[in-house]
Parts: structure tokens; sequence; C-alpha cells
């Protein structure tokens, strides 16, 4: 039987250190049926364009495209469209891949009949004291490690995944990602595949590895960003938010209800104490976990990274409800709920 063609697609912006480790973890592929590798870019600033371009000219089954609105989002389906494969492999700039990464996603996907395949998100570890320390706090349960698609060694169904290989004909049925969302298409999109019948399966056995952001500020931007964007993503389509998206924006009311007590109410004030202590006695048996299992040298930051994601993921959601009421007094409107088509 011939392999099934691939069609890989890539959206970039800015990924100078991480494109190249990327775009050669997918050219050492051992699948033998790739038949292009479409990269959109954003209108990168800081000299990944030009890297591309070189790139390209020594590999020719990259094709580059001009995103200018930017968006990963667009980039996606931008990228997509331009797509022949039979099979739509979506890869994210910001990791690395296995060898057999290609190889093992067509095979779940002939093998679970599933629409979408992916593996679980695995660290990589090779890459700075930084970069692994905040990776460690996110793959734990206290920070966003809760959800089944982060499990590094679970299979079965889950409702989402990352990054994502799927069959051509479920952009030809679900359409295509909702380009009003820049952070949380994947939930929409994969929301909206299951309401067509299609299921998501998950296997250890595809290995993609997870590059996290370098510093303080980049991670907090990212948590911020993504707060922000689940409020959007629960006005257009409910399904997709699963309480665990929410819990930031309500420990955010919690204390912020809990610290306006303690000013006027004295009784309150041992009862908001109590939260916080026993809040931050809570990150410190992660950060002594983590530190058990990882090494002594995560312990003393980890308790302070996990308050600001949380912090960061809590405000940005908090600023989304803020953005819509903002939205609705001013009477300004936005199609979000527009769903491009595989067909222009």
């Amino acid at each position: 039987m011939p392999l099934p063609a691939v069609s890989i697609v890539i959206p970039v912006r800015n990924e100078i250190e991480a494109i190249r480790p990327c775009l050669e973890a997918v050219l050492a592929q051992d699948y033998d049926n790739i038949l292009e590798i479409i990269i959109a870019d954003g209108s990168s600033s800081d000299g990944t364009r030009p890297l591309l371009g070189k790139l390209a000219h020594n590999w020719p089954l990259i094709i580059l495209l001009d995103n200018p609105q930017r968006t990963q989002t667009t980039g996606l389906n931008m990228a997509i469209r331009h797509t022949r494969g039979e099979i739509i492999v979506r890869l994210d700039a910001h990791a690395t891949y296995a060898p057999d990464y290609i190889r093992q996603c067509v095979s779940a996907l002939e093998q679970s009949g599933a629409g979408c395949v992916g593996g679980g998100v695995n660290l990589l570890r090779s890459n700075g004291f930084w970069p692994t320390l905040f990776g460690l706090v996110q793959e734990h349960p206290l920070g966003t490690g809760v959800a089944r698609f982060r499990r590094t060694g679970y299979e079965g169904y889950v409702d989402t995944v990352w990054p994502g290989a799927y069959r051509r004909e479920v952009f030809e049925q679900v359409g295509l990602f909702r380009e009003a969302l820049t952070r949380t298409e994947d939930l929409d999109f994969h929301a909206r595949l299951r309401r067509q019948g299609y299921k998501i399966w998950q296997t250890p056995l595809i290995r993609p590895y997870y590059r996290p952001r370098s510093t303080i500020g980049g991670i907090a931007r990212q948590y911020f960003s993504n707060g922000e964007q689940v409020i959007e993503t629960l006005l257009v389509n409910l399904s997709a938010i699963a309480l665990r998206h929410l819990v930031p924006y309500f420990w955010i009311t919690v204390l912020l209800l809990g610290a306006i007590g303690a000013l006027f109410l004295p009784v309150m004030r041992l009862g908001f104490l109590g939260l916080i202590v026993l809040y931050g006695l809570v990150c410190l048996i992660s950060a002594v976990m983590i530190a058990a299992k990882h090494g002594l040298r995560y312990f003393w930051l980890s308790p302070w990274i996990f308050p600001l994601i949380h912090l960061s993921y809590g405000l940005g959601s908090w600023f989304g409800v803020w953005q819509v009421l903002s939205r609705q007094m001013n009477r300004k409107s936005r199609d979000w709920r527009a769903i491009p088509r595989l067909k222009s």
C-alpha cells in the first residue's frame, strides 16, 4: 500500500532561535511521503525571514508564504489552503519532534480511525535553566498539567491535543481555524471537530518536545494572552472551554473580594490571610515535588512561578471580560463567529 501523502504546515513569527532546530527535526523524519513543508511567516523582524529564505533555497520541500496579518491563526489557514496532502500535520515552530513523529501520526490516524491525533506535551529539557524551570511548573498539576492531553504517557481519547495531525476531510467538513481567536483557536476547532462526530486520539508514541519561554516576561505575557482568549472563546463556542480554563479567573476574583472584605471587615482578615497561607503552602509542596524528581536547583524559584502563571492567566481573563464589556458599551462589533473554509 502506498504511504498517504503528508503536508506539514507551520505558522511562524520571530522564531529565530527555534526555527532551525524545528525544521532540522522535520527534515530528519523517517517518513517517505512528505509532499511539502509550508511555512507562513508573519512579517518576522528578528531575522527569521532571511533564515527561512536560505533554508528554503537549500531544502526544496519548504514553501514560504507571507502572512501580513501576522497572527498564528491566519498563518495556519493560509498554509492549510496551500496543502495538497491527504493528511495535514500542524507543527509548532516553538518545538522539536522525534524522528518518527510523522510516521507515528499517520499510523495513529489509520489505526484509531480518529479525525485528529497527537502526543503528550513533552518538555524539551536541554534548553537551559529558565525554560526548563518554566516547563516543569507548567507540566505540574498545580500549573497547567491537569488536562489529559498534557500527560506524556496517556493513550486514549482527549478533548484537544497539541499540536495535531488531521485527515484532510476534517477541514473540508469543519472549516478552518477561527481567525479572531489568536491563542485558543485549537480549543475552538477541536470542539467543532468533535461536534461533527470526529474523535481526537492521543498516544505516547507521538513525541513532540515543547520549548518553553525563556524569560519571566515571556511566560507572563503568554499566560495573560491565554487567559484573555479564553473569555473570547467562551463567547463564540461554550463547548470549547472546560472548567479548568476558568479556575484562574475565579481565583483572582476570590482574592480580590477577600482583600476588599479584609479592609472593611476585621472578621475576614484572618480568613483571607489563611487563604493566602494555604495557597503558599500548596505552591511550596508542589515545588518540593518538582525538586525531588528533577533536582534541588528547581526548588527555590518554583514556589514563585506558580503564582506568576496563575495571576497572569487570571488577570488576562479579567482583561478579556473588560474588553467584551467595552465593545458592548461602545457598540463595536467584530465577526468573532466567522469560520473560514478550506476553499476561500
